[in-house]
């Protein structure tokens, strides 16, 4: 089975993101920290010097409703960056054994080639064979049929 390069190169990105990936949800999960410990009540605000009476400033209120909005939006970006994670995750176990260590190795552990030949005991044109089938692999199963190369022959008549 052939998979079109443009699927092989969106899936090397996939992969390459993914570390990107663990970062950002490790930043929304230390601002929903950063916000929950910094929620507490102001008080009255004196800051206007004349209020109305049909404009009272609320700012404990205005400010722990921000605060939900905040913590919401921050608990959404971690659950999508959860599901992106365990599904790219999921579907590295889904490689043969070899493929999947390289992977993980080369992309997910940034390990250059020497190191991944030197712990799995292979050398790095195999390696990279494994690697380049372990992508196509995972570009079949995020993209489905859409991925496979055509191959037409044409027949002599």
């Amino acid at each position: 089975m052939k998979i079109k390069k443009e699927y092989s190169d969106a899936m090397k990105c996939t992969l390459k993101a993914y570390p990107m990936l663990l970062a950002h949800k490790k930043a929304l999960q230390d601002e929903l920290k950063e916000i929950k410990i910094n929620s507490g009540i102001f008080g009255i605000s004196y800051e206007q010097t004349r209020v109305q009476t049909s404009n009272i400033n609320k700012t404990t209120e205005n400010t722990a409703l921000s605060n939900i909005d905040k913590e919401h939006e921050l608990q959404i970006g971690i659950l999508k960056c959860d599901e992106k994670i365990r599904v790219i995750g999921d579907a590295i176990e889904q490689l043969e054994p070899m493929q999947s260590k390289i992977i993980h190795m080369r992309f997910i552990k940034k390990f250059n080639w020497t190191k991944i030949s030197i712990e799995l005991y292979i050398t790095e044109r195999c390696g990279r064979h494994h690697q380049n089938f372990g992508i196509d692999n995972l570009a079949y199963l995020f993209y489905g049929d859409k991925a496979v190369e055509c191959s037409s022959s044409k027949r002599a008549s």
